[in-house]
């Protein structure tokens, strides 16, 4: 499978770039439209490959984080590919916190998808959205040290927020402490 691939954008259309890899083009679907001024730029892009009986297709995303969201918005029944990829063209961000939210009808915006498909992937997703640092790095919410800050009070969010600077592999006790501190 194709995690990742890097090279020159030698063509492009509104939802699709067709990348250089050392002599081989890939044709990749984007959900973000592109510039002209990104044509002949080298670009890196994280890959969700697509491997069906009579077809495979690249998506590709900006970030590691981006492309976690496309396959979690694929988990949920009834949502394919062309939707996930509507969806995160509303912005990864505002699609997260939609869910979160419950914003069914934000998710709506996106084409082709309905409000029994948008209430399916709040319902399915909203607790497995975990939290983004500020790097747009996954933070596990599972994370017994965000628990306990949020036994004192705190929200998740803010919780995840005041650990992100703090290393993970230090113990428990340690990564609350230094929290708190701050």
């Amino acid at each position: 499978m194709i995690a990742m691939l890097t090279g020159k954008i030698v063509d492009y259309s509104a939802d699709t770039v067709i990348l250089d890899v050392g002599g081989v083009g890939y044709e990749i679907f984007l959900a973000d439209m592109l510039s002209e001024a990104i044509k002949d730029e080298e670009k890196t892009f994280h890959i969700y490959h697509s491997v069906k009986e009579d077809s495979e297709t690249l998506y590709g995303f900006a970030t590691k984080a981006d492309k976690i969201l496309f396959t979690q918005l694929l988990s949920v029944q009834s949502v394919g590919p062309k939707a996930a990829m509507a969806i995160i063209s509303l912005g990864a961000d505002a699609v997260r916190s939609a869910i979160t939210g419950e914003d069914v009808r934000f998710l709506g915006y996106a084409s082709g998808v309905g409000k029994k498909t948008a209430e399916r992937i709040v319902l399915e997703l909203k607790g497995k959205m975990g939290l983004v640092n500020i790097k747009n790095t996954p933070i596990n919410a599972s994370d017994d040290a965000i628990a306990a800050l949020v036994a004192l009070g705190f929200s998740e969010r803010d919780a995840a927020m005041k650990l992100a600077p703090i290393k993970p592999d230090l113990p428990i006790e340690e990564r609350i402490k230094q929290a708190l501190k701050n």
